[in-house]
């Protein structure tokens, strides 16, 4: 996968320098205002530059070099790629790209509706966290009382909390947020999605150089069960945990930690 370093002329004229690995995605949060706090009040105009590398480490270099450069070497580096009109793969993506960027700039171009980041599903609690009765065929199941259905951040923060060499379980975290709610339970549904959604969010932040990440791999299903959901699927979780020193067996079509109730962390 190549990762683009790129210049971006803003409005103001002024330069702001980054790195992605999806260029186009990228300049489309910038223009919306949502790609860095310094295009969000200095508002594109173009991209006025890219170049491509192989590795994000190598991308991550250049683009702390082109930072450090005066306002004229980044013209310069500008004025050269204008000048040397290659027809290769990027360079074309480039002239689409600036292409469409001058077209949502002026107004000649509506800028198509992003899908929200797995951290923005994460931060949006809509009308969440609320406790309802239990009713209709889930007394059958669940008895009476109340149900605590969780705002997704909550999830998080408990997920948050399970140092290294512990673990969770789905079902822990339900309880703790029954508890904290003062509900009878916590929505095994609803539970189980955030649970998702926050081990998303944070492969997304890792990528996008997070200082710190939710340790979403120790949050167990069930039975101490891997979770074939997360990022990687079983396999990552079960090299991740093992890392952490726990054992990890195979039962069956299933991954499980061995002896997970002793590593269950207080939540």
């Amino acid at each position: 996968m190549p990762y683009f370093v790129y210049i971006i002329l803003c409005s103001d004229g002024t330069y702001y320098t980054g790195s992605t690995e999806n260029l186009e995605k990228r300049a489309r949060l910038h223009a919306e205002g949502r790609g860095a706090r310094y295009t969000k009040s200095h508002p594109p105009m173009t991209v006025a530059y890219t170049e491509t590398y192989v590795s994000r480490s190598e991308a991550m270099r250049r683009e702390s070099a082109i930072k450090k450069m005066s306002r004229q070497q980044k013209e310069n580096l500008i004025d050269s790629q204008l000048e040397n009109k290659k027809l290769e793969a990027n360079d074309q993506e480039w002239a689409k790209l600036k292409s469409k960027m001058e077209r949502y700039a002026t107004g000649r171009e509506i800028m198509p509706k992003l899908k929200p980041t797995w951290t923005e599903k994460l931060h949006n609690a809509k009308s969440y966290p609320k406790v309802v009765p239990i009713h209709g065929k889930m007394v059958s199941r669940w008895g009476t009382g109340t149900m605590v259905i969780p705002a997704p951040i909550e999830v998080d923060e408990l997920m948050r909390q399970i140092p290294i060499g512990k673990l969770t379980t789905i079902n822990n975290i339900r309880a703790a947020l029954a508890k904290k709610h003062g509900a009878t339970i916590s929505c095994p549904i609803t539970t189980g999605i955030f649970c998702w959604i926050a081990a998303h969010a944070a492969e997304e932040q890792r990528r996008n150089r997070a200082a710190t990440i939710t340790p979403y791999w120790r949050t167990l299903k069930g039975n101490g069960l891997l979770n074939p959901k997360y990022p990687g699927g079983v396999r990552a979780q079960k090299k991740t945990l093992e890392t952490e020193g726990h054992a990890v067996v195979r039962k069956g079509k299933n991954y499980l930690v061995q002896d997970y109730e002793e590593a269950l962390a207080k939540i």
